[in-house]
């Protein structure tokens, strides 16, 4: 897999999906995701918890696309595809609100 889509998927994953779902919480947004939610309940439902879980799916994601280099390009594909849709809804619910 290119380095560039590995930069794709931890901007937009990562980064972007971290950033705008910060932002949609201090504005009264919560967390949509039900498995998501209840981590954070275990954790502890503060910022610091959040960026935890989301480091820990990150890394996850990332061990599981080089230890098993077959699924490799599909990992860091559903990250960028997915990091980019959350990104977008993050930001209408930030518009619309």
């Amino acid at each position: 897999v290119q380095p560039w889509l590995w930069i794709a998927a931890i901007v937009a994953y990562g980064f972007g999906d971290t950033l705008t779902s910060i932002l949609v919480f201090q504005t009264g947004g919560y967390e949509a995701n039900v498995f998501l939610r209840l981590a954070l309940n275990v954790v502890g439902p503060t910022l610091w918890g959040f960026i935890a879980i989301k480091a820990a799916a990150i890394l996850g994601l990332t061990l599981i696309a080089r230890w098993q280099r077959n699924l490799e390009l599909v990992t860091t594909g559903v990250m960028v595809l997915a990091g980019s849709f959350l990104v977008a809804q993050n930001v209408t619910i930030l518009v619309v609100a």
